[in-house]
């Protein structure tokens, strides 16, 4: 008898066609920027960025089709131009933005723009750090924007808004960190800040003020869930005369809100899939009298942290179907099949085990924690 764990059960099922990897640098059959690598990808490819500074001509950059971008690290890998996901454009798939940093273009607009993407959009060890100072007499922008978009995870990333800019005898506002509105997004472990105001150059009587900070993170007609984050707003400039307000922290409009989630852990033994000749067993291990399900979602994403742990994001459409209750011998035995897997290809799906039972609301694997909307 073989035993696999429960959590990587799915992957028996379907295996995902290989993609090809394109790189953008400046090595003997790389191509030379981004755009030239997108007309060549095709959806689902990789399109991979060496260490060093990266351009495109017009200074900003739509993805037009569904693709993973991926940087050498947020620390050697530099985008010096905006981007731009339109899911008019990128259509459903899976869109992924990972391990560079962004600046967008000088002084003003979006660094990072995400609009309308129906898809799943996963932006991981991303820094986004505009280029520039926030222009005086210019309205407060957003480093990064995420507007009528759903299913989008971030994970360890950072956004950041500009500072502002000043001159001998006044500062601007510094730009807010991160908008979204109209969208459905989970962060976790991201860190959001506002852009510092600025200080005027000198200090004699006919001085004007000083620029008020940035906000981290607004928030509106949506909800934001989070864990394991921290949003700071800028601080204002100095002005013996006056000075605007600091940014703050949070801010919510038309019925946006954010939403701590919640972590569920371990608390009955690990569950296993056994094939026993041509059936698939799913075994579950506890306290008699626990209610067991098999959790499943349409999405997914997951990041491994190490040897033995890592974060299992469960979202979109989920699955809850009640396998039985853990008997008084400690051990339920139920068939493992498709029927489990609703709706989509198994390979785009995660399984879990859901018990529930004296007040307690767990997930099973110990080595993944995993993350749920705090409706379930």
């Amino acid at each position: 008898m073989k035993l696999l764990p429960a959590l990587f059960a799915p992957l028996l099922l379907l295996s995902p066609a290989v993609a090809d990897v394109l790189v953008v640098g400046s090595n003997p059959g790389d191509y030379a920027n981004a755009q030239q690598a997108q007309l060549a990808a095709a959806p689902r490819d990789t399109i991979y960025f060496r260490p060093g500074d990266h351009t495109v001509p017009t200074g900003s950059f739509t993805v037009v089709k569904p693709l993973h971008f991926v940087g050498s690290g947020a620390n050697t890998c530099t985008l010096r131009f905006q981007i731009v996901l339109s899911g008019n454009l990128i259509g459903t798939g899976e869109t992924s933005l990972s391990s560079f940093r962004v600046r967008g273009k000088p002084h003003i607009g979006y660094a990072l723009h995400l609009d309308h993407c129906a898809g799943n959009v996963q932006l991981q060890d991303l820094h986004v750090d505009p280029m520039g100072l926030s222009p005086i007499g210019v309205a407060q922008s957003f480093g990064t924007a995420i507007s009528a978009s759903s299913d989008v995870v971030a994970t360890n990333c950072v956004f950041e808004g500009r500072d502002g800019q000043w001159n001998l005898d006044e500062g601007a506002y510094g730009d807010h960190g991160l908008l979204v509105s109209q969208g459905r997004v989970v962060l976790y472990g991201t860190r959001v800040f506002g852009g510092e105001g600025g200080t005027p150059g000198q200090t004699h009587y006919f001085a004007g003020g000083a620029g008020g900070g940035g906000d981290a993170i607004t928030v509106g007609v949506s909800t934001v869930e989070h864990a394991g984050c921290a949003f700071v707003g800028g601080e204002s400039g100095y002005s013996p005369f006056s000075q605007g307000p600091p940014g703050q922290d949070t801010r919510t409009f038309s019925g946006g809100a954010l939403q701590a989630m919640s972590h569920a852990r371990f608390f009955f033994d690990l569950p296993s899939i056994s094939v026993e000749g041509t059936s698939p067993m799913l075994r579950a291990f506890g306290p008699a009298g626990t209610n067991v399900f098999a959790l499943t979602s349409t999405y997914s994403f997951y990041r491994h942290l190490g040897i033995d742990f890592g974060i299992l994001h469960l979202g979109g459409a989920l699955n809850a179907t009640l396998l039985g209750q853990i008997p008084a011998g400690g051990q339920l035995a139920v068939p493992f099949d498709a029927p489990f897997l609703v709706g989509q290809p198994a390979a785009q799906q995660r399984i879990q085990l859901l018990a529930t039972g004296a007040g307690h609301r767990m997930i099973s694997d110990p080595r993944i924690r995993t993350i749920v909307p705090p409706g379930l």
